[in-house]
């Protein structure tokens, strides 16, 4: 028959492959639970806790042995690690070694994200720099190639709003285009009158009929002021 401490040292060539190929930030670590005074019989990247071959059982070791509370389960995973004077805080998983229905060893993984964190702010920076929130002086810019392009987006937006085409805009509807219009400074460039003629169908002095009607409500002042 195998022995308790035969079966879980099967397990040590894991530890060494598990520690390869998860990297340095992972301590991958073998107990066996018939030694707690020593009950680290194989580790990897054990520069994460300071420990070596040899070091003791962990309180988590323990307690699975004594109050058998994995007796159900195979793995206990993301629980969470922390080592005496440090601050570092570690993403802990273990997976139980069982013979004959006894926990006799444990597998553990225990990840240090102290970089991953590092890293988090850095790119939470780089956030803040390259994509600013939009409510931070509620600017916005429109992005257009052309005054035709520029009055066809405002049409375009008001229809969708009114919920018809611009060829059936009702009057308050045409001047409110023109309105929006005039608060971009869109009728500062050449060939803008032209453009909204083109965009709702209208005569050259009907849209400077509109245009002064935006202005005038514009410069007229508010109620009560």
């Amino acid at each position: 028959m195998v022995a308790d401490s035969d079966h879980v040292r099967s397990f040590v060539p894991l530890v060494e492959f598990l520690g390869k190929v998860l990297g340095e930030n992972h301590e991958v670590v073998l107990h066996d639970l018939s030694n707690i005074d020593a009950s680290v019989i194989a580790i990897a990247n054990g520069h994460v806790t300071n420990r070596s071959v040899g070091s003791p059982a962990t309180d988590f070791v323990l307690r699975v042995r004594d109050d058998h509370p994995a007796e159900e389960q195979d793995f206990a995973v993301n629980y969470r690690g922390t080592m005496p004077g440090s601050s570092t805080v570690l993403t802990s998983s273990t997976f139980f070694i069982r013979k004959e229905g006894r926990i006799v060893g444990m597998l553990c993984i225990n990840t240090d994200h102290t970089l991953l964190r590092q890293l988090e702010t850095v790119v939470a920076g780089l956030v803040g720099v390259y994509l600013p929130s939009s409510a931070e002086g509620h600017v916005e810019e429109n992005l257009v190639a052309s005054v035709e392009e520029a009055a066809n987006q405002v049409i375009r937006t008001l229809e969708q709003e009114r919920a018809t085409r611009a060829s059936r805009f009702r009057l308050d509807d045409r001047i409110e285009a023109v309105r929006r219009l005039h608060e971009r400074g869109f009728f500062q460039f050449k060939g803008s009158v032209q453009a909204i003629c083109n965009q709702l169908g209208v005569s050259e002095p009907t849209a400077y009929r509109y245009i002064q009607t935006a202005r005038a409500e514009q410069t007229r002042p508010a109620a009560g002021s």
